[in-house]
């Protein structure tokens, strides 16, 4: 009976709201309808001239449109472009000197024990031995991206038993139905396994936020060492007076920052919010640092996909009812799952003094002059910050095993290699004399890096572009027969020209436009899809694609990929999709 009345009440007060809005059409038009034909349906505002959907403006028609449905296909794909970009950067961790130097420098860079405090004290951390900072550096600089990716694959595998079990649950037909009870409960692992990454990735944002250079000068530090994490440092918005832009900015993030604990439905409406200001005014952008920008890319894919499961209706209601319900049961079933972890995953920082000293970059052991010509100079360096990273990551192996009994890639539950192996640079060999009437070549693929005993293998064509990769092949066959040609246009060839670097090349850009890389993606048979934050999904449409790659938009007004980026995203789309340079011509 109550709730009766109460939707009269909302009914007369909708009612008198059409009437202020309209009454003056109804009381003079009356019975002349047709003088005021039904509207259209809502359109997409992106732009017609754009070749990328944009998340942001879409999210703008969700409340006008028709309820959105789980998508496991979405939810999937979302999921395992996640799970590949942190096997790709956990493997250029690996194998990269100069990435594993540059992430090293934004790591110390956004840590909040460089922040002084207002009385100009520092925190006591920076009046030990260098080592002791460093050791904190890397425990989150290694463990941080192991464990999100075994806990990123785990919800993979659960989204794919999900959606092997929802094709036998007719939905349709059995709405007035519960979920069978392991659907269900694997529908409450999974939200749990969300929920944790979300928090994880939030805390991280709120840690780094304060150090990006343009936030710097509003946010105050009161105590030099706070007992716990943020709740000594606050927003300054006093800072950005006079300054518009800054001010909305900041206070769009500070519904972010400000949570201690971040809504067990994710952040949808603040995102959007931030995206859209970054849209409309591209100076924001700036404030912030690509490296926190890539957290709250992570925060709006945990954000989506929490998002997909309370769409679900009906039985998302009783999913999100028992996860209140079952919280702790289900926080000490995640416990037990991720007890492999437990001797590293609690450990503020490393007390190693050795593996500090192989980490530290400051004394130029992993120099990369990747993108210098190739000589015996620079062949000699590369091989040398090579084999200095391989030193670290063998002690910080050796490390964790005497921690867990097994080393980092060990405590996965897959195997992140998939067949591939570590490229290191071969010695160099003098080459051979050229005639001054010989034509070099304008292009030719000839990597650096030569990956020691594997073989090549065969490739096909599907659409412009094959997109599966080499792990993704039969038996290895040595290759006979030339690599397949695809012609581009030249604005995609001085793309894949960058991409797939080559010493030996003339006239190589020496970076890329961003919007000239989605336009190469999207012309080989990608659809671009721009997240929220800095990141880019891009989903093969063409068959034998198994899934979606995810880059980083290269930070800045300008949004050009600098040529060591390009050079990575490069090795990343031959590792997935089995692309190389010698196999795209100019048309």
């Amino acid at each position: 009976m109550e709730f009766i009345q109460a939707m009269e009440i909302i009914y007369t007060f909708l009612k008198r709201c059409c009437h202020l809005l309209v009454g003056d059409l109804l009381a003079d038009e009356k019975g002349q309808p047709e003088k005021y034909p039904t509207s259209s349906p809502t359109t997409c505002v992106i732009e017609k001239t754009t070749n990328y959907t944009n998340r942001a403006e879409i999210s703008l028609l969700t409340p006008y449109g028709v309820p959105r449905q789980l998508n496991f296909d979405r939810l999937r794909s979302l999921i395992g472009s996640k799970v590949g970009e942190l096997e790709d950067h956990i493997w250029a961790l690996r194998e990269d000197p100069g990435y594993f130097s540059e992430v090293f420098s934004d790591y110390k860079s956004h840590r909040g024990e460089y922040m002084k405090s207002a009385d100009g004290n520092v925190n006591s951390i920076l009046k030990e031995p260098p080592h002791e900072m460093i050791g904190l550096i890397l425990r989150h600089l290694i463990t941080d991206p192991y464990l999100a990716l075994f806990y990123w694959h785990e919800c993979l595998r659960l989204v794919e038993l999900l959606q092997f079990t929802a094709r036998q649950f007719d939905s349709r037909s059995s709405t007035s139905q519960n979920l069978p009870e392991v659907q269900h409960r694997n529908f409450l692992r999974l939200w749990t396994i969300l929920h944790a990454i979300h928090t994880d990735v939030h805390e991280c944002f709120r840690q780094r936020a304060p150090r990006a250079p343009g936030m710097q000068p509003y946010f105050v530090k009161l105590i030099a060492d706070p007992n716990s994490g943020n709740s000594w440092i606050t927003i300054d918005r006093t800072q950005a007076k006079g300054d518009s832009t800054t001010t909305r900015f900041l206070q769009v993030l500070s519904r972010i920052w400000s949570v201690p604990v971040p809504p067990k439905s994710g952040f949808v409406a603040e995102l959007d919010d931030l995206e859209r200001m970054v849209v409309k005014e591209p100076e924001a952008k700036g404030l912030l640092s690509s490296f926190v920008w890539s957290d709250f890319s992570q925060i709006a894919i945990s954000s989506e996909c929490i998002q997909q499961i309370r769409s679900y209706q009906p039985w998302a209601t009783r999913i999100e009812n028992d996860y209140g319900l079952l919280n702790y049961e289900l926080l000490m079933e995640f416990r037990d799952f991720g007890m492999r972890w437990a001797a590293v995953a609690p450990m503020r920082r490393f007390r190693s003094v050795s593996l500090a000293r192989l980490a530290d970059p400051s004394d130029g052991k992993f120099h990369y002059p990747v993108t210098e010509e190739h000589c015996h100079y620079t062949t000699n360096a590369l091989r040398l910050a090579e084999d200095n990273l391989d030193t670290f990551w063998a002690a910080a192996d050796a490390f964790c095993k005497e921690q867990t009994g097994a080393t980092y890639p060990d405590l996965l539950t897959h195997d992140i290699t998939r067949g591939r192996s570590l490229r290191r640079t071969a010695p160099w060999i003098e080459p051979a004399t050229q005639n001054n009437d010989e034509v070099r070549p304008q292009y030719v693929y000839r990597p650096l890096l030569s990956t020691i005993n594997e073989k090549t293998k065969t490739r096909g064509i599907a659409g412009p572009v094959s997109h599966i990769g080499p792990h993704h092949s039969g038996p290895d066959e040595l290759l006979d027969l030339p690599p397949p040609q695809v012609t581009v246009d030249k604005r995609s060839h001085l793309v894949f020209k960058t991409l797939f670097f080559s010493p030996s090349a003339r006239d190589v850009p020496g970076e890329v436009a961003w919007k000239d890389f989605v336009h190469a993606m999207v012309q080989q048979g990608f659809e671009a899809e721009k997240l929220h934050g800095s990141s880019w999904r891009f989903t093969p449409t063409t068959m034998g694609a198994e899934r979606a790659i995810q880059f980083h938009a290269p930070h800045g007004a300008l949004s050009k990929l600098p040529l060591t980026w390009a050079r990575r995203y490069g090795r990343r789309l031959e590792r997935e999709y089995g692309w190389t340079g010698e196999m795209f011509t100019l048309a």
